[in-house]
């Protein structure tokens, strides 16, 4: 079994395909003012860098297993930012399934073509309110699989996800029944 020395996971682009096209369409634009002669020196590389900021946006996560931290990050024109954060406070790793038909503009990768749903690994904290991305699968079987190696790299367990409105009708309809 391989082991992680540390897990990086490039999730995807921040914005959606027309707008990057539209990004690479600014930065050639860019260019081409950059390159005639008056006030291009200065209009040409704004373009050029605004247009390649939403051409190359990114999302990502880092995981160090050994100093327990998660670093999220956004990359943009292969700079990234972002701050690590103690998984700690996360104590379990849960898959939430989540219908990617109907989603306009979405670029759907050939691996999930077909499929309906899209499976997310996600770290949790223990009320299930705070979550970290950790992964993007479009089958069941691996998403559990792949979470399950979390967990035993991470050493801490698989649960079952109950979104917290759940949660909360739960307690609320019991002090109901006890009250009745």
């Amino acid at each position: 079994m391989k082991s992680y020395s540390d897990i990086n996971n490039r999730l995807g682009h921040i914005y959606n395909f027309p707008i990057r096209i539209g990004g690479f369409l600014i930065a050639v634009i860019g260019v081409a003012i950059l390159l005639t002669r008056g006030w291009g020196f200065l209009v040409g590389p704004i373009l050029m860098l605004a247009g390649l900021y939403f051409a190359t946006a990114l999302s990502g996560i880092s995981i160090n297993l050994k100093d327990k931290a998660v670093w999220q990050y956004n990359s943009y024109i292969g700079y990234r930012t972002g701050k690590w954060k103690e998984y700690p406070t996360y104590k379990y790793i849960c898959i939430i399934k989540k219908n990617i038909k109907g989603q306009k503009f979405k670029q759907v990768p050939e691996a999930s073509i077909g499929a309906s749903y899209q499976f997310e690994i996600n770290l949790v904290s223990r009320s299930q309110r705070g979550k970290v991305l950790l992964d993007i699968l479009y089958n069941r079987e691996d998403a559990e699989f792949k979470a399950k190696r979390y967990a035993e790299e991470m050493s801490i367990s698989v649960v079952e996800y109950e979104p917290p409105s759940r949660a909360k009708t739960r307690v609320s309809s019991a002090k109901k029944t006890k009250e009745e």
